[in-house]
């Protein structure tokens, strides 16, 4: 769960569907070392002061689908992030780092999502 106000993130400037995986420098070991390979299906919100990770929960009830709802699991502040725009040469991608690169994630809109150009629209720090 969020912890804090998410009136005090600032204004929210975009949102959308990815897939995100992820590279850690520290702490390294096999096993996440494998798991970063696999990528995690996540919704983004991008607010003026924060990124927050989350994985988007659809449930139905009744035969009758529920609007969705989200379950937080991460957050960058803004303040510390830098972006990539091309990933290995792979224009589908983007990379957002944090910390100088201590934490990395690899980026990429979902099919069904928006396009890159209009995602990738980080404000300046």
């Amino acid at each position: 769960m969020f912890q804090g106000n998410l009136s005090d993130l600032g204004k929210l400037l975009m949102q959308g569907s990815f897939s995100v995986w992820t590279d850690h420098k520290k702490g390294h070991n096999k096993v996440k070392d494998l798991a970063r390979f696999k990528p995690m299906q996540r919704h983004l919100f991008l607010y003026d002061k924060m990124l927050l990770f989350c994985k988007k929960r659809e449930e139905t009830a009744d035969g009758h689908e529920k609007s969705p709802s989200y379950s937080f699991k991460h957050s960058l502040k803004m303040s510390a992030v830098g972006i990539t725009e091309n990933v290995r040469g792979d224009s589908k991608k983007f990379e957002v780092w944090y910390n100088g690169r201590e934490e990395v994630y690899i980026i990429q809109v979902c099919p069904s999502g928006n396009s890159k150009q209009k995602q990738t629209a980080l404000p300046s720090n």
